[in-house]
C-alpha cells in the first residue's frame, strides 16, 4: 500500500511519517517544497520537492507514483 504525504514538512508530517513508518505493508511517499526540510523521522521514506500550485507537477506525481492513500497536509 502507498500513502502520499502532501505538505510533509510541517510538525504534524514529521508525526505522520513516524506513525506510518511503524504499520505494516505501508511504503510512504512525502513531498515538500524545495525550500523546506523535513523533520527527522524514524524510518527512510521517499521524498520529493512539490509544488502544489503547479497543477501539471502534481498530475504527473500522482499518476507516477498512483497511491492508495493521499493525505493533504
Amino acid at each position: 500500500m502507498k500513502a502520499l504525504i502532501i505538505g510533509a514538512a510541517g510538525f504534524v508530517g514529521g508525526h505522520l511519517i513516524n506513525f506510518l513508518s511503524r504499520q505494516p505493508g505501508i511504503d510512504i511517499f512525502a513531498s515538500k517544497l524545495k525550500t523546506e526540510k523535513l523533520a527527522d523521522v524514524e524510518k527512510e521514506f521517499a521524498a520529493v520537492d512539490l509544488d502544489i500550485l503547479c497543477k501539471e507537477e502534481v498530475s504527473d506525481h500522482i499518476s507516477r507514483l498512483c497511491p492508495d492513500y493521499i493525505i493533504n497536509l
